[in-house]
């Protein structure tokens, strides 16, 4: 069982960015996130590990070495993010579940190579089928049923991944709560952790419920026009709240999903001036 390390609360909201990274996508490789990383205070990068570039699977040895190397000389934070729906967790079909199994093993293994701390994972998308009906339905129960039993054997495969090696973090992205139940026990025993977007819903305030066990934080917003993902700035002191909520756990890492890097690095400024100003 892994240890709480609770910060006391002002030096907790000082702290936070001390523990701010960015989203890699629009990135050359994961050194160069690194390089730019280090260059403009955030504390490390989580790479999205779907993306050829920045897949550690295809890094050379050399390269991936070089990169591991980078990263510890420097001290800074590396996580992943793992496919959003290709390697998901739900998969009715036995080929495709065996597949991204596959997959995610390989990806925990280069986690470990390179220094990885957390793998965050979206359980992945569902068929949907929608109905002419007043109350629609989208999935018939018996297919429900086994995504729900597929979901659950996948998380306590996924926790066997990780053990000893890495955080594995859900991200509350396409969770409900039949699917938070299944991964409540998980959390419980300290056998998965919490990426909490605070963008995005938490089915039945699981997240809110389970803030001892978010471990990643993932912060961005919906633009007036509805754009997703849109820089931190004014009129975002509402997260404030939420880090006062948080300063108590260990969260590992504040995310700034926002691209490209450069309104990552925008946000990044507001942040720190709010935090300050908060503290």
């Amino acid at each position: 069982m892994e240890a709480e390390t609770p910060l006391r609360h002002n030096e907790g909201m000082a702290s936070i960015v001390q523990r701010t990274t960015y989203h890699a996508v629009y990135d050359e490789s994961v050194l160069d996130a690194l390089r730019f990383a280090l260059e403009n205070g955030f504390s490390g990068v989580q790479a999205a590990a779907e993306l050829p570039h920045l897949s550690p699977l295809l890094m050379s040895p050399a390269v991936k070495q070089e990169t591991a190397e980078y990263r510890r000389r420097h001290g800074l934070l590396l996580s992943l993010h793992a496919p959003d729906d290709a390697a998901g967790l739900c998969c009715l079909d036995p080929d495709l579940d065996a597949a991204a199994l596959t997959y995610l093993t390989r990806l925990f293994n280069a986690a470990e190579e390179l220094g990885v701390h957390c793998v965050t994972l979206h359980v992945g998308a569902t068929p949907q089928f929608g109905t002419d009906e007043a109350e629609p339905r989208t999935l018939p129960e018996p297919a429900r049923a086994a995504m729900l039993a597929t979901l659950e054997a996948n998380l306590r495969r996924v926790a066997g991944m990780a053990a000893g090696r890495c955080l594995a973090c859900i991200e509350n992205q396409g969770l409900d709560d039949a699917m938070a139940s299944r991964l409540r026990p998980l959390v419980r025993k300290h056998w998965l952790w919490l990426a909490h977007d605070l963008a995005k819903p938490d089915p039945g305030g699981f997240f809110a419920q389970h803030a001892w066990a978010v471990r990643q934080v993932h912060l961005h917003v919906r633009a007036a026009d509805g754009r997703s993902h849109a820089a931190l700035g004014p009129g975002c002191e509402s997260l404030l709240a939420h880090f006062r909520r948080l300063e108590q756990h260990d969260v590992r890492e504040y995310c700034i999903e926002v691209r490209p890097r450069e309104r990552a690095l925008a946000s990044l400024t507001w942040l720190r001036e709010a935090t300050e100003q908060e503290g």
